[in-house]
């Protein structure tokens, strides 16, 4: 039911509904290592990070416990159980700040929670330790994101707000309000200074980064509602001005930030019979040597590959938007226009 990739060491971790968990390949999608199942009553595991400085997988559970798994040799075909800690609430958010080198969690409670370094081979510091705790929302926090180049973090929550934090200082220093439901996912772009949120509406948001007093843009198909129902993330494409959302019926669409308008639009599965049982997908990542992504469904998993995600769509006009395609098939022509210049 969750997917991460880690690109530290470029693995897709996957928990499945069993409770049991998998490092895989991203370009076989075989077994690399499996992460054994430690608790007897098959609690599910709600998230997990990669460690680079203890080489270790955290993942968090249900009944509130964090753990730490280690290989034992480089060829090992198993994690072994290292390190774990108890917790108040259970932390529904795991991630690694590589800036600061600390590991980051969101917990249930609405806490957002620094954990101490963890480097298990220093006596007396190879235990996971809460460093620094502080109230982030009055609901579960369900996402992170860094913001490139800062020491500030956002976060989202099902009590529909979304808060930006500063890490030095340990506490939330700005608050954006103007979804109506809970809030699942969110996301920053760098190059557009722009902060993009996804839930339970069936619309994302975008938000200007720094202004929480503007009202936000909501992502809209000709004037309606994209989605069909709830969405399961929002994702960026790095410096480029791809936005990637999907819902849980599977309808995926790719936006471009410049015009706040959709570019393509897929359905995982494809081709799904009316008969068949419905998948409902509950997350996806993007594999970035593959470019493409994983999407994570109720008992399936789909891998869609596209080398356009990382291609400027205006790189034929020096950057600029292209408003207009036309196709003369007798000659074999195509014409781009854009709103200064014209492309055969």
């Amino acid at each position: 039911k969750r997917v991460r990739y880690f690109p530290e060491i470029n693995k897709v971790f996957v928990a499945r509904k069993n409770c049991t968990c998998s490092l895989l390949d991203p370009n076989t999608f075989a077994t690399h290592q499996s992460v054994p199942s430690v608790n007897k009553n098959r609690i599910p595991i709600l998230d997990a990070a990669w460690v680079p400085s203890a080489k270790a997988v955290v993942t968090s559970g249900a009944e509130c416990v964090l753990r730490s798994f280690r290989a034992e040799t480089a060829v090992s075909t198993s994690l072994v159980p290292h390190r774990e800690a108890r917790v108040e609430h259970a932390q529904d958010v795991l991630r690694w700040s590589a800036r600061d080198r600390r590991l980051l969690s969101g917990s249930r409670n609405g806490d957002c929670v620094v954990w101490g370094q963890y480097v298990p081979f220093l006596k007396g510091a190879d235990s996971l330790r809460i460093q620094e705790k502080w109230s982030a929302h009055s609901e579960s926090l369900t996402d992170m994101a860094f913001v490139q180049g800062s020491t500030r973090i956002v976060t989202c929550s099902l009590d529909t707000t979304l808060a930006v934090h500063d890490l030095l200082r340990s506490k939330v220093v700005l608050r954006f309000h103007g979804h109506e439901k809970g809030v699942y996912s969110v996301a920053h772009s760098k190059a557009y200074n722009c902060i993009l949120s996804a839930g339970f509406e069936f619309s994302a948001f975008i938000w200007a980064e720094g202004t929480p007093s503007l009202q936000p843009i909501k992502l809209v198909d000709l004037g309606v509602q994209p989605h069909e129902s709830p969405l399961v993330g929002v994702w960026t494409s790095g410096d480029t001005p791809q936005v990637v959302t999907c819902d849980t019926s599977g309808l995926t669409k790719i936006w471009d930030l410049r015009n706040h308008r959709p570019i393509h639009t897929l359905t995982v599965p494809p081709n799904q019979k009316k008969s068949a049982a419905k998948e409902v997908l509950h997350s996806y990542v993007y594999l970035p040597q593959r470019q493409g992504f994983l999407f994570n469904a109720r008992a399936t998993s789909h891998v869609y590959e596209s080398t356009a995600l990382d291609e400027d769509v205006g790189k034929a006009h020096n950057q600029e938007l292209i408003v207009g395609a036309y196709v003369c098939s007798k000659q074999n022509l195509i014409a781009t226009v854009t709103a200064r210049e014209l492309k055969i």
